[in-house]
């Protein structure tokens, strides 16, 4: 049985569909990121605006945007997404997803962090796909506290650093420490509140060697027009 991230995935991030050797069900990860409806109760046409955030050594490298449009699909349901991740040289080209019930804003990160690693280490983007898939397999759901809007919700946190025993880190050892982390909670549009990639310092109290995160923007709305 194939996994039902299937129905969601982009042809562009296909490698990550199919089933993983561990296991024939999508673990209780998986299914929270890739196949709960994080847009139930969304009306379109509405967006989803979320800012880019890429820092090195605790200084900001590049400030940038990132925007899901909802738009109705075929029957006037929700939702037809189009989506831009970032803007102008920087810019990750997209296709439409022309039914989504699920948040394709993880994908697009992915993918994004995939053509990054391939070009920064001479690596295969199908070799990285395939150690972050395999790391979701395993991967808990835990719970943490996360300010929102003068609140704290209590979001859902997966972790995962798909690299760390990658039998051919030895390739590309000074990125095989990154660690990514998706916070999630139903109480916000779109279900993804921050999505962050961060590649640890050698010292616990320096900042990172490289962050890049992704954050719902406060100021988004559960309905908001295009």
């Amino acid at each position: 049985m194939k996994r039902p991230i299937a129905a969601l995935l982009l042809p562009l991030l296909a490698a990550m569909a199919g089933p993983a050797a561990a296991a024939d069900e999508p673990s209780a990860a998986e299914q929270l990121l890739f196949n709960a409806p994080h847009l139930q109760g969304q009306r379109a046409p509405a967006a989803l605006n979320y800012r880019y955030d890429e820092q090195a050594g605790g200084r900001s490298v590049l400030e940038d945007s990132v925007r899901m449009t909802l738009l109705p699909a075929s029957g006037g349901a929700c939702c037809k997404v189009q989506g831009r991740f970032l803007n102008g040289a920087n810019a990750l080209p997209l296709p439409d997803i022309d039914s989504a019930t699920s948040n394709p804003v993880l994908l697009y990160f992915l993918e994004y962090e995939v053509r990054r690693l391939a070009r920064t280490t001479g690596g295969t983007a199908a070799h990285f796909r395939r150690r972050i898939r395999e790391a979701l397999v395993q991967a808990q759901v835990s719970p943490a506290p996360v300010p929102w809007q003068g609140r704290t919700l209590v979001a859902k946190a997966v972790q995962i650093a798909p690299f760390e025993d990658d039998p051919f880190r030895n390739r590309f050892e000074d990125q095989a420490q990154t660690r990514y982390r998706f916070l999630l909670s139903d109480e916000v549009p779109g279900g993804f509140l921050e999505l962050s990639a961060t590649l640890p310092a050698a010292q616990p109290s320096e900042p990172p060697r490289r962050l890049d995160r992704v954050r719902l923007d406060e100021r988004t709305p559960r309905t908001e027009t295009p």
